[in-house]
């Protein structure tokens, strides 16, 4: 259904193009397999517009929607770090209900920061650099969750946004790079630590 606003004519969202995306994915019964928002997790002829309807859904007020509220893969839970110290338990509990915790939408854009599209990057980009803002540490356990694919023409090395500790960001081709993969907790930790 979501695939279905895959249209090569489309660049700007307007109100009523998001309100209907907002009714389909919201109705939509959260055992629906597949479920609508998987849509948006897939490849799209006109990226751009993806992306854009993913940041127009991604600046709304969470009570108007949220990520959260369906189905998919979390960056982090509170069962995740269910051993941890309480710090790292009310850190975890703090960045769970947000609407960038999608481990789904991460991969996406990791995916679309390789585009040969410079427009298409400077969007991925811009949103990343909304998130960090928003929600540094989930821009950080995000990234490192998502599987690094070795391209060789790699412009926009997304894998390798670092957050610096007034929560700016950068890139830096040396440090993200490689089988980077942590537990929650030491993800967390290393979070708190920035």
């Amino acid at each position: 259904m979501i695939k279905s606003f895959d249209l090569s004519d489309r660049s700007g969202v307007d109100t009523p193009t998001l309100k209907l995306l907002i009714a389909i994915l919201l109705s939509c019964p959260a055992t629906a397999n597949p479920h609508a928002v998987t849509g948006f997790w897939q490849e799209w002829s006109n990226l751009l517009y993806q992306l854009r309807l993913l940041d127009a859904l991604l600046s709304l007020p969470a009570d108007t929607f949220n990520f959260v509220s369906l189905p998919g893969r979390r960056i982090v839970t509170v069962d995740d770090v269910s051993g941890a110290s309480p710090t790292i338990k009310s850190l975890a509990a703090n960045v769970q209900g947000h609407t960038w915790n999608s481990l789904d939408l991460f991969e996406v854009l990791v995916r679309l920061a390789d585009s040969d599209s410079p427009d298409i990057r400077t969007c991925v980009r811009d949103m990343l650099d909304k998130a960090v803002r928003i929600s540094a540490e989930l821009v950080h356990m995000g990234l490192l969750q998502v599987p690094v694919r070795v391209s060789s023409s790699s412009r926009i090395p997304v894998s390798d946004y670092k957050i610096s500790k007034n929560h700016g960001t950068r890139f830096d081709s040396s440090t993200l790079r490689g089988s980077l993969r942590c537990s929650s907790e030491a993800t967390l930790t290393t979070s708190l630590c920035l």
